[in-house]
């Protein structure tokens, strides 16, 4: 039994890895170099790389599993690990003046459902905006927003379940999308 048990841990590892690789911003980037593809990736997209605690608890990893008010986003179940009510807040400075920040906010419903709602923002400096030839045609930023609406229900003391709604909205320079999903 003890010798199973390393083997479905060696292909848990394999398959974190794998969804890892499949979803790192790093590895999309030297593909669509590969293939010329230009976009500005897709509404939400950075979530993944932001808040992946759900698929690493998914595979059994215990310290990645994130608790509380800001598993709303990212591990809807997480909620349930709390009693009472909780605020979270979170700013971070990024590279060129790009930013991170995080508003949520979770409360129980009874005494094993409990609510969370997550505001995220993901914003990058100002960036110069060139033409083909490399002219300055000005400078231009990119936004990211996300709101997510989740539920947990605690099953056992050890077992809890979860659902969460997003919508996500995109900006770069004079461009925009929006897209909705669910966890």
């Amino acid at each position: 039994i003890k010798m199973k048990k390393n083997w479905l841990g060696q292909i848990g590892f394999f398959i974190a890895a794998a969804l890892f690789l499949s979803e790192n911003k790093l590895c999309g980037d030297y593909f669509d170099l590969l293939s010329q593809e230009q976009n500005g990736g897709r509404p939400g997209e950075w979530l993944s790389s932001l808040t992946g605690d759900a698929r690493l608890a998914a595979m059994g990893s215990s310290l990645a599993a994130s608790e509380g008010a800001f598993s709303a986003a990212s591990n809807p179940a997480g909620l349930a690990a709390f009693n009472q009510a909780e605020a979270a807040f979170l700013a971070a400075p990024l590279v060129s003046a790009g930013q991170y920040a995080a508003v949520s906010l979770s409360h129980p419903l009874a005494s094993r459902r409990f609510m969370g709602v997550s505001l995220l923002h993901l914003g990058s400096g100002e960036a110069e905006k060139t033409d083909e030839l490399g002219r300055s045609l000005g400078s231009f930023s990119e936004t990211d927003l996300a709101v997510s609406l989740a539920y947990a229900e605690r099953v056992t003391r050890q077992f809890h379940v979860g659902f969460s709604a997003k919508s996500v909205y995109q900006t770069i320079d004079e461009y925009s999308g929006s897209g909705f999903g669910a966890d």
